[in-house]
């Protein structure tokens, strides 16, 4: 703010920037302190809906059946010979 001063000012300009000095700080005066009777506490986000409703379960138990097949297999092929 300092050097924002404007040196060389005509002395009949002193009253418009007296003027101005007073409304500013008239309406720092005029500042009220809120307070919040009932602070609301932030909640966690819901996870978004992707449309994704599959049973990721179901899935799981397909790939283990899967796997246990083809153990199943390789065990019977390799005492087969």
């Amino acid at each position: 703010a300092v050097n924002a001063v404007v040196r060389g000012k005509k002395i009949v300009e002193q009253g418009t920037v007296d003027g101005y000095a007073n409304a500013i700080t008239n309406a720092l005066n005029a500042l009220v302190l809120k307070t919040v009777s009932n602070p609301q506490t932030p909640t966690a986000p819901e996870a978004p809906n992707t449309g994704d409703n599959s049973n990721l379960s179901a899935y799981a138990m397909l790939a283990l059946l899967s796997l246990l097949g083809i153990i199943v297999l390789k065990k019977k092929k390799l005492t087969s010979k």
